[in-house]
């Protein structure tokens, strides 16, 4: 199957599976309860479906494997329904409009995991050599955390950055309001820890990478 090693979005490709190495890893710290592009033979967890387009909005955490030929469709009712899931997805074609136009405005995250990543079954974790694929592959993420335990990069999409940023400064106009409420003399009366606690762990999960650069250069 050398025609099948990675040259264009063909069909044959479809029912390539996730390394279960790299599966092992991800559902180490997801638990994730949905393989939303799946068969009863390659499915990674009880609950799955053939197709995504099926399924209703969901408060599982999903996995998502696309067929490859029909990518730009799995990732349109990805994003309708899913709250929390990781896709893969080859990353040798930003430029076309699944990822100009779906992927890059939705995605909290897009991680670029170091080195090429094998798919299984067929010859892939001999192909090339040992190579892997071809083209290299990405994460992407939504309502979760990026990976932990995987070498590599975590890009932030534009839009994402946007809305984080957004949330967090409506957040600090709503805490000068009710310290303007709260206050005699120019001191608080009353700290609202509760809400300091919330902004943190919300600036904590959009920019991971702050708090491990803080925690490194102590």
């Amino acid at each position: 199957m050398s025609a099948n090693d990675g040259t264009g979005n063909i069909p044959e490709r479809d029912e390539w599976e996730t390394e279960q190495e790299l599966w092992n890893t991800l559902h180490t710290q997801y638990n994730f309860e949905l393989d939303c592009c799946a068969s009863e033979t390659n499915r990674k967890v009880q609950y799955w479906a053939k197709n995504i387009e099926w399924l209703n909005p969901t408060e599982q955490t999903v996995w998502m494997n696309p067929p490859f030929s029909k990518a730009k469709l799995m990732f349109i009712h990805f994003f309708k329904i899913v709250k929390s899931g990781v896709a893969i997805y080859r990353c040798d074609n930003m430029e076309t409009k699944v990822w100009q136009e779906i992927i890059l405005k939705n995605a909290d995250w897009i991680f670029i995991p170091k080195g090429r990543i094998s798919y299984t079954p067929f010859e892939t974790g001999n192909m090339r050599g040992g190579k892997g694929t071809r083209f290299p592959s990405a994460l992407i993420g939504i309502g979760l955390e990026p990976p932990k335990n995987l070498k590599g990069t975590t890009l932030f999409p534009e839009d994402a950055v946007r809305s984080a940023v957004e949330l967090l400064r409506k957040d600090y106009e709503a805490f000068a309001v009710w310290c303007q409420e709260h206050c005699k003399d120019g001191m608080v009366n009353i700290i609202p820890m509760q809400f300091i606690i919330e902004t943190h762990l919300r600036i904590e999960k959009a920019f991971p990478v702050f708090y491990e650069e803080k925690e490194a250069a102590r």
